[in-house]
């Protein structure tokens, strides 16, 4: 595992990317990996990047992100440009209010 990591680390950019551009994506490794089994390849695995990164991964794409389409199709080039062999969305942008807090109930108890 050690290899692995100091392997990517020394890569440059354009290094990681020319290997990622051409992979194409297949949920298969994800569910092998799941299931304990070992998966065709390597495979990434992230719940959400940064929106930085998911520019920068999808920079070439003529995408000027100033409707809400623009920014799901950013994130879906970014993961695929990424080499990843999936996508994560976000369904909703549904959120909890910050800042606030709930009313004390233990007195109820």
């Amino acid at each position: 595992m050690q290899i692995i990591y100091w392997a990517i680390i020394t890569f440059e950019e354009e290094n990681v990317m020319s290997i990622t551009n051409n992979r194409k994506p297949d949920f298969n490794n994800i569910l092998k990996i799941l299931k304990r089994q070992v998966p065709d390849r390597p495979t990434l695995f992230e719940f959400f990047l940064n929106d930085r990164l998911y520019k920068r991964l999808a920079a070439d794409d003529k995408l000027n992100g100033n409707n809400e389409e623009d920014g799901y199709r950013t994130v879906l080039r970014a993961f695929y440009k990424g080499g990843y062999d999936y996508c994560t969305m976000m369904g909703a942008e549904f959120k909890f209010p910050s800042g606030s807090s709930l009313p004390n109930t233990s007195s109820l108890l």
